[in-house]
């Protein structure tokens, strides 16, 4: 009786293992832990890259940020907590909100030391992908849109806002590798009793994503910015990290970087989330 039982089991589970491998193989995006953890440089985080593949989940991402005057041990320390989710439609649209639940930030000069504990912005974005094969491999492009509403900070006395329009791509080279890509147009202003300001900038990033392991994948990257400080470099910023697979729909993203060229007055962020998939 044990043996009936036991040769059905082992007939699926052995054509189960192929087809995973066959579908890891020829769908960039049939592991959400291949995609590339995103570590945005702004204030709102709207400068956030992305690959080309659309996911549905909910997730806390926990930020951090550093400033510092290094002589003195002057400067400007952050972090925040978002809360975030992403839906998907049949026919290929992806899109959801954000809202930074908290904001805290310590500043300290020569002459004060100040914190600030406050809530916002409220962001929302939507996505749009297609499929290709380039050099007879698959690839997953996105086209996507992101916002920072206004009027969605803890500061009443005034109002900020943001846009960036940019595309992805995922980009299949072997069964556990891919190569992520990402181009983007930044624009933000902020406005308060005292003026108003805007800045503009464009991005790219690349990024390589391998899998030792069936459940890990770690990561490297790349992504540069100009225009936001002037007609300069703004950064160029190395980063790396891991995603990793938990149990079951559950899994948790690591990632760090720090700018190596440009004008960027941020020396160090990082970013650890948790996420459970909706699809």
């Amino acid at each position: 009786m044990r043996a009936r039982r036991l040769l059905p089991a082992l007939v699926v589970l052995g054509a189960s293992a192929p087809a995973a491998a066959d579908l890891e193989a020829t769908a960039p995006c049939a592991e959400h832990i291949d995609d590339p953890v995103t570590l945005p440089w702004r204030d709102s985080g709207i400068d956030g890259g992305r690959g080309g593949c659309l996911h549905a989940d909910v997730a806390v991402r926990l930020g951090a940020r550093a400033l510092v005057d290094t002589p003195d041990f002057y400067g400007t320390l952050g972090g925040d907590a978002t809360v975030q989710i992403r839906l998907l439609e049949e026919w290929g649209l992806e899109w959801g909100f954000s809202l930074r639940a908290v904001d805290a930030v310590f500043v300290q000069n020569a002459v004060l030391a100040v914190d600030e504990l406050g809530y916002g912005p409220l962001g929302a974005h939507v996505a749009w992908g297609g499929d290709g094969v380039l050099a007879g491999r698959p690839f997953v492009r996105a086209l996507h849109a992101r916002v920072e509403v206004p009027f969605t900070r803890s500061r009443l006395d005034s109002s900020s806002g943001g846009l960036l329009v940019g595309a992805g791509v995922t980009w299949l080279l072997a069964p556990r590798v891919r190569l992520h890509g990402h181009a983007g147009a930044l624009g933000w202003y902020a406005s308060s009793t005292s003026g108003r300001t805007g800045r503009a900038a464009a991005q790219a990033s690349v990024d390589l994503t391998a899998r030792p392991v069936r459940w890990l994948a770690l990561f490297a990257g790349a992504d540069v910015q100009a225009g936001w400080y002037g007609w300069g470099l703004d950064h160029l910023a190395l980063r790396g990290g891991g995603h990793w697979r938990v149990k079951g729909l559950w899994r948790v993203e690591l990632a760090a970087g720090l700018p190596v060229a440009g004008a960027e007055r941020m020396d160090v962020a990082g970013v650890l989330s948790v996420r459970r998939d909706l699809d």
